[in-house]
């Protein structure tokens, strides 16, 4: 994966892999490799090129996975992902696998590359309509919610799990600067 990420790039990849115990070869090899990278980049573009590379390859995001993940993947990878052969591999492990928003960077990445988001893996999923008549999302929520900012979005969806969960306590620790705190407050059932 590794070879099939930086290679494109311009990097020269010598990927070896690290056994399990040297001690006892018949283990095999762990799911680790002694990465070595070379090649003459731009301090800036190598930089974005890990930055995306690090959770692609460990193909495991530790964090809240959201609509900003699309903006941080299309601003590290902007100049090289929209044309990379592997696009679209690099940008569902980039979003933890979440169909949705694999769908929606795609179709960005064919908007910078010119081309019909059809091409691109199926990136886009056809039209759908509400009972209403009113435009979804590919998740299902009204094209209206998308007008607000992320973080909004991500405040409501936060409430209305906890409604749902019929939360009475919560603790916001090591959520960044309390952006959700002011709303929190604001429920009653959460006092």
């Amino acid at each position: 994966m590794a070879d099939r990420f930086f290679a494109p790039l311009g990097w020269r990849v010598d990927a070896t892999a690290v056994p399990l115990d040297e001690t006892y070869p018949e283990w095999g090899d762990s799911p680790y490799v002694d990465l070595w990278l070379a090649g003459s980049l731009r301090l800036a573009d190598a930089l974005n090129h890990l930055y995306v590379a690090l959770p692609v390859l460990d193909d495991a995001k530790h964090y809240w996975i959201g609509d900003d993940e699309i903006e941080k993947l299309l601003r590290a990878g902007s100049g090289w992902l929209a044309t990379h052969p592997e696009r679209n591999l690099i940008t569902r492990r980039y979003l933890g696998h979440r169909t949705a928003l694999t769908r929606q960077a795609m179709e960005r990445l064919a908007e910078v590359d010119d081309a019909e988001p059809e091409t691109l893996d199926d990136a886009v999923a056809p039209p759908r309509t509400a009972a209403a008549g009113g435009p979804q999302s590919a998740d299902g929520n009204d094209a209206a919610d998308r007008s607000l900012p992320v973080a909004l979005q991500r405040h409501a969806a936060v409430l209305a799990a906890l409604r749902s969960a019929r939360a009475q306590r919560v603790i916001d620790l090591g959520c960044g600067a309390g952006a959700l705190l002011p709303a929190l407050l604001a429920e009653p059932a959460f006092h």
